[in-house]
């Protein structure tokens, strides 16, 4: 467990950029448009109280053999003037790390706070709200305070015991071989100062005792013999450096800075959105400084809600806080549309969510347990999502049983994701799912039917949006004709459960989510899991259609919820334990047969979840099972980390949240010592001494990340906060 350098994403709202920082070495930096961290050197430190040619700086950059002056040099000639390529570095001057036990950190959910010595570093990410840009008057001020694509950072310097100056600093080193490092002064941008990558990425300050310097190595830029050598724009290591007042304790703001111009995607073309506000990297710098105290204010509402969330323990407050980190750093505002000048109305605001290092644009997969959060934070994200998948990327299809060539009526679904890496696929397609496969990579029909619905109702439940309710009445319909096909074309012949795949198959079948996993949860016809989320479809159908005015099918919808719940619970052994799979021999347990109780939940639908409600007896099969299936040898691993499925290693952290809130909150489990142990060991599993590198991660093999790396999903541990 390494519970001090791990990587956390500080990340602006809908930018897909992301300050990384926290893992040892040179392994964070600013990304941008990435699925992983930057590997840029980052230096922040401080001159020592006792020697003012030795610095020490927290363990962000490595030292390497290859010094970028060797580019310059011929090997075959000696080069005395560049002084060992330190460029005029004077002998002595050193950078030290500061030792482990000397520096402690602290994660909340907008900050990252590091002390080492006399130095502390505050970085805090934007976490205003994010209001309605579709309304008929959207309020700019706050969407331009909300967009500005910037992380803020504050170092404090205690040079109270010292009587003299001494030298702070923050800098980096730029990696990335098409862009070179520039510095902005005052003479340029009155009042700022700072460095960048060309006009994608940097930091500045509006501090007036702040400077900047560039060379090749950082001794360089903070002891240069002459000053002058500082504006070396051919030094890829550069720091912005003031030199704090003897006996005084000093605070110095910065802004890390993203900033890409024009289209950014294909497919279709999209600009981001803060390009209607910003037109240029200082613009954003200067906004985030001038209101750098309404950041702070919002990050501490944020900070306070967990603080405050005093029915979680600290392994479950960590969890949330690097989850909720990770999600910002894959959001994506953009346009549709070129550019045009803000009083135009041709642009349309759209919202993607990368998924992690795979960088899948809007995965439906996702969008379905990220909702939860999305409906605490900014819920017409949700309706901005529904609503792209309706237009652009639903399908109508037909259907075959297993083995079967003749096809039989489908109806509506929807792709798997919009694109991927930036590329917007052609309507009614993904970028993920093939025809003629069994396992990963086949498509997810059924499965992103019930994601639709189920996002849907918890859409409409939260935001109690009836007009869209209204405007959508007919493909809540169609979505019902269109679950319940998937079960059987003959109504006199269905249970409630899918049965027939998707003609997309081709000679293949449908998956689940749980693409990489055995048939125990990977195989979409008449997995337990599924049948559950299919049953929760259904209820939730039958409340959005009443709502609608729609009573026949609100009863349809109800017949079907009640052949599924039946089925369901006919398929239990006499111990109430489920087979991961119906009919098909497959009885390994599994942990999700309960994550469907979830949606009807959260949408309204309570009384479907009670214990003596109407599904009294699915609900009291699902609690027996769960019993069974959470204990040491079945779905439990050694470290008592829960395991998805009893006959796989492969597990989600972010599913495993979602069944830990169902457990505990719909099944009303107690959270006893065994609760606390998987809290600690899922902890463990993130704190990974080399896979924390990745930040938060959701794929774990036996509690180490193998997959969905850098990745957004974890906040479905939102549901968290709102238990009890």
């Amino acid at each position: 467990m390494n519970d001090l350098y791990y990587n956390v994403q500080h990340s602006p709202l809908g930018a897909f950029a992301s300050f990384t920082l926290g893992f040892r070495g040179a392994k964070g930096g600013l990304g941008v448009q990435q699925g992983g961290p930057a590997d840029e050197p980052v230096y922040v430190g401080l001159e020592s109280i006792d020697d003012p040619n030795r610095f020490t700086a927290l363990p962000f950059f490595s030292d390497s053999a290859d010094d970028e002056a060797s580019r310059f040099v011929n090997d075959d000639v000696a080069a005395p003037e560049l002084d060992d390529h330190h460029l005029s570095a004077p002998p002595g001057v050193v950078i030290d790390t500061f030792a482990d036990d000397q520096i402690t950190r602290t994660l909340s959910m907008a900050r990252d706070t590091w002390t080492a010595g006399d130095l502390t570093l505050r970085v805090t990410s934007p976490r205003c709200p994010l209001p309605d840009p579709d309304v008929d008057t959207p309020d700019h001020a706050a969407l331009k305070l909300a967009t500005c694509p910037a992380v803020l950072l504050e170092i404090t310097v205690d040079n109270t015991r010292c009587d003299r100056a001494r030298r702070v600093f923050l800098g980096y080193m730029n990696a990335d071989p098409y862009s070179a490092l520039r510095q902005i002064d005052t003479a340029d941008h009155p009042g700022l100062k700072g460095l960048a990558s060309t006009g994608l990425k940097g930091i500045v300050s509006n501090h007036p005792d702040v400077f900047t310097g560039q060379a090749f190595a950082l001794e360089a830029v903070l002891r240069p013999v002459n000053p002058g050598n500082r504006r070396f724009v051919l030094g890829p290591a550069g720091a912005l450096m003031a030199d704090a007042p003897a006996g005084e304790k000093t605070t110095y703001r910065f802004a890390v800075c993203f900033y890409v111009d024009g289209v950014v995607t294909s497919g279709q073309d999209t600009t981001y959105f803060y390009t209607r506000y910003f037109d240029r990297l200082e613009a954003v710098g200067r906004f985030a400084l001038d209101h750098a105290d309404d950041y702070v204010q919002h990050a501490d509402t944020q900070d306070a809600k967990l603080a405050g969330a005093t029915h979680l323990n600290d392994d479950q407050k960590w969890q949330l806080a690097q989850a909720v980190h990770s999600y910002y750093g894959s959001t994506e505002f953009l346009d549709i549309g070129r550019a045009a000048p803000l009083s135009h109305d041709d642009r349309k605001p759209l919202w993607a969510v990368n998924e992690g290092n795979y960088r899948m644009l809007n995965t439906f997969d996702l969008t379905v347990d990220m909702v939860f959060y999305e409906l605490q934070q900014h819920p017409w994200t949700v309706r901005n999502t529904l609503d792209r998948f309706a237009e652009r990327y639903s399908y109508t299809d037909t259907l075959h049983a297993p083995g079967e060539e003749n096809l039989h009526p489908g109806g509506i679904t929807f792709t798997h994701d919009q694109g991927c890496t930036n590329h917007f696929t052609q309507p009614g397609y993904s970028s993920y799912e093939l025809s003629d496969l069994h396992g990963c990579f086949s498509h997810m029909s059924c499965e992103q039917l019930t994601n639709f619905i189920c996002c849907a109702g918890a859409y409409v439940q939260t935001s109690q949006d009836h007009a869209w309710l209204t405007r959508n009445a007919q493909l809540i319909e169609d979505c019902l004709t269109s679950l319940s096909n998937r079960d059987h074309p003959d109504p006199a012949q269905r249970n409630g459960v899918m049965g027939f795949d998707s003609s997309r198959t081709g000679n293949g079948s449908e998956i689940t989510t749980y693409d990489s996993l055995d048939a125990s949860l990977g195989q979409a016809r008449n997995n337990v899991y599924l049948a559950v989320k299919s049953w929760a479809s259904y209820v939730l159908l039958e409340k959005l259609l009443n709502t609608a005015g729609r009573t026949d099918a609100a009863g349809s919808a109800a017949q079907q919820a009640r052949r599924a719940a039946d089925t369901i619970v006919g398929a239990a052994d006499a111990n109430g334990q489920l087979p991961s799979v119906l009919f098909e021999g497959h009885d390994a347990p599994i942990i999700p047969a309960i994550e469907g109780l979830v949606f009807p939940h959260v949408a309204g639908c309570e009384a479907a979840t009670a214990a003596d409600g109407p599904y009294a007896k699915l609900i009291e099969v699902l609690s027996r099972h769960i019993d069974r299936a959470v204990q040491p040898g079945v779905c439990l691993f050694d470290d008592g980390g829960w395991k998805l499925s009893s006959t796989s290693i492969n597990s989600w952290l972010s599913k495993i949240y979602l069944c830990q809130y169902v457990y505990r909150e719909v099944l009303g489990k107690p959270w006893d010592g065994a609760g606390q142990a998987s809290d600690a060991a899922h902890v463990q599993w993130l704190q990974h001494e080399r896979l924390s590198y990745w930040a938060w991660s959701d794929q774990m093999h036996a509690g180490k990340a193998q997959g969905s790396l850098y990745y957004p999903r974890g906040v479905t541990a939102a549901l968290w906060l709102t238990e009890g």
